[in-house]
């Protein structure tokens, strides 16, 4: 089990599958406990209870459980082996990726966005060749899009 600091602070934040418990520095969150499991923590007791430093932990945590978000804004302090810690920020990169490629291809927003970029582009190239005597007919151009 990773030893933690003795000087953090802690709190209980509620939420859709319990009581989560959250210790962290002020600056930097150290450890969620969820309420089951073979890993259940307990708040040390030369921990402190300081609720309002979690703040903005718990408004992410209730954004993330209704759904708002997928990536939270919170630095964390990353504990364990030199290996564990790289394959924690590892893991924290993939997400950060994944959840961008994701956010590129949203289907109704990106389709939009992607449908009136490539308009555009061939609105413009068909002005370009125009401007150098082209009909609208010779070679590839798309037909005039209906506006």
């Amino acid at each position: 089990m990773v030893k933690l600091h003795h000087d953090l602070a802690y709190t209980y934040v509620e939420s859709p599958i319990g009581s989560l418990l959250l210790a962290g520095d002020g600056e930097r969150l150290h450890l969620i406990s969820f309420p089951g499991g073979s890993r259940t923590r307990q708040p040390k007791t030369s921990w402190r209870r300081d609720d309002a430093i979690f703040d903005r932990v718990s408004e992410e945590l209730n954004a993330y459980f209704a759904r708002e978000i997928t990536e939270f804004s919170v630095r964390l302090k990353l504990t364990g082996t030199e290996f564990q810690k790289t394959v924690w920020k590892a893991l924290l990169t993939i997400r950060s990726v994944i959840n961008g490629i994701k956010s590129l291809f949203h289907p109704a927003k990106r389709n939009a966005e992607i449908g009136a970029e490539v308009w555009s582009f061939f609105d413009s190239a068909v002005e370009h060749k125009m401007r150098q005597g082209m009909s609208r007919n010779d070679g590839v151009m798309p037909p005039a899009r209906a506006t």
